[in-house]
């Protein structure tokens, strides 16, 4: 009996544990679909605020930053969207989108 409750309370650690690191992922999703929706209705400082959040959820997800980054070039803040889309260059290097995005900022 004193193992299957050993075995019971690892279990139970476990799904914590599992629970513990997929909740940002709804979270991260929310705050995405919602800059993406804010970019489309041209609420240009609401989509930068929500892409914010999604890379403070996932700083290693490279769209996010890469969504930061055009958001942030078509509310006028070319430094900040140079920044963004050099961290998603540098987290995936074989983003063509984010070196065109790129590309655009440099020539603003």
């Amino acid at each position: 009996m004193p193992r299957l409750a050993a075995l019971a309370s690892l279990a139970f650690a476990f799904c914590q544990s599992a629970l513990a690191q997929s909740t940002p992922a709804p979270l991260f999703d929310r705050h995405l679909r919602a800059g993406q929706y804010f970019l489309e209705k041209k609420q240009y400082g609401r989509a930068v605020s929500e892409f914010e959040s999604a890379v403070g959820l996932e700083p290693g997800h490279a769209e996010s930053h890469y969504d930061l980054g055009n958001a942030l070039r078509l509310w006028g803040d070319t430094d900040g969207a140079g920044q963004a889309l050099r961290r998603a260059i540098g987290l995936r290097p074989d983003f063509p989108e984010a070196h065109f995005a790129f590309g655009l900022v440099l020539g603003d």
